[in-house]
C-alpha cells in the first residue's frame, strides 16, 4: 500500500469510519486504481467514467457503494493538495429503483432456526432477529461485553462511532449461552470462527444463505446479515412496534431510512384500505 493510502486509511479512522468500512473503502480504492493504471494526479472524469462503467455488473447498492468510496478517496487526495481538482465531483451514483424486494417472514427464520448445523449459527440469527444488528455491529460485541452485561443490556458503538444500547431477548440469550456452553473456542470477541478467528462477512453471509437453503426458503439467495436486519424491522412493524422505535433499534439517524426497510403485504394493505370507509 502506498504512503498515500496509508494517510487515507488514517483520514478514515478519524472520520471514525468503521473497521468494515474502512477494509472495504481501501478495497474499492485500491480496484479502481488499478483499473485506470495512472498516478492519482492524471486520473480524469472520463478514466472514472469508465470505471464506473466497468462495475456496472453489479447490483446497483454494490455500485453506490464503490463509488461513495472512490469519491471519498478523492475528496481527501483534494483535502490534502495531493491533487489540484477532484475529479471525481461530477461523478453521479445510479438511483435505486424501489421496486418489490423479497422480505423474510418469521416463518422463515423460525425455519432457519431449525435448519442450523452450529450453535454458534443459531446464536447469531437469533441475535440478528431480535435486535437489527449490523455485521459490524455485531462481530464487535465481545466475550468480555457480553459477561457483563447488565439486565440482558449491552452498549455497543453504531455505525458514526454513536454509542446505543440493545437488548438480548430470552431467546437469544439462551442460544448464545448454548455456543458458549457446547461450542465456543477462546478468543477475544463473542462470535468467532471454529479457530478463535474474527467472523468475516462474506462467510457468514454464506452461512446464512445455506441455512436458507437448507430452510426451503425460495429466496434463499438473496438472505444476508442486511437482509434479516431488514426482515427484523418488517416482522417488528407487523407486530405493533411503531416505526420510531424502530429506527431507535436498528440505530437510524432518520425514519425515512427506517421506512425503507419496512415492507408492508399487500394483504395488510388491503385491510386498512378497507378500513378507510367515510
Amino acid at each position: 500500500m502506498t504512503n498515500i493510502n496509508e494517510y487515507y486509511k488514517a483520514f478514515l479512522v478519524a472520520d471514525k469510519k468503521s473497521e468494515n468500512t474502512i477494509k472495504n473503502y481501501l478495497l474499492y480504492v485500491d480496484k479502481m486504481l488499478a483499473f485506470v493504471n495512472k498516478p492519482v494526479e492524471e486520473i480524469s472524469f472520463l478514466d472514472l467514467t469508465a470505471w464506473k462503467a466497468s462495475i456496472s455488473n453489479l447490483s446497483t447498492a454494490s455500485m453506490n457503494i464503490q463509488i461513495s468510496a472512490v469519491k471519498n478517496y478523492f475528496k481527501f487526495l483534494t483535502s490534502a493538495k495531493v491533487i489540484n481538482e477532484n475529479p471525481s465531483l461530477d461523478l453521479t451514483s445510479p438511483k435505486i429503483k424501489n421496486k418489490e424486494k423479497h422480505y423474510i417472514s418469521a416463518e422463515d427464520v423460525s425455519k432457519m432456526l431449525h435448519n442450523c448445523k452450529k450453535f454458534r449459527d443459531i446464536a447469531v440469527i437469533a441475535l440478528y432477529c431480535s435486535t437489527g444488528l449490523r455485521f459490524s455491529e455485531l462481530t464487535s460485541i465481545t466475550f468480555e461485553d457480553y459477561n457483563n452485561m447488565i439486565d440482558n443490556q449491552i452498549i455497543i458503538l453504531g455505525k458514526g462511532a454513536k454509542e446505543r444500547t440493545i437488548y438480548i431477548n430470552e431467546q437469544a440469550k439462551e442460544s448464545i449461552d448454548n455456543y458458549i456452553k457446547f461450542e465456543r473456542t477462546d478468543g477475544e470477541y463473542l462470535f468467532t470462527s471454529e479457530r478463535g478467528e474474527h467472523l468475516d462477512n462474506s462467510n457468514l453471509n454464506k452461512m446464512l444463505k445455506l441455512t436458507a437453503k437448507r430452510a426451503g426458503i425460495p429466496f434463499w439467495n438473496e438472505i444476508t446479515n442486511h437482509a434479516l436486519r431488514a426482515g427484523m424491522a418488517t416482522i417488528a412493524n407487523a407486530n405493533g412496534i411503531s416505526v420510531a422505535t424502530i429506527s431507535a433499534m436498528l440505530g437510524h439517524n432518520s425514519i425515512a431510512t427506517t421506512s425503507r426497510y419496512i415492507k408492508s403485504k399487500q394483504e395488510q394493505i388491503n385491510d386498512a384500505t378497507r378500513g378507510l370507509v367515510f
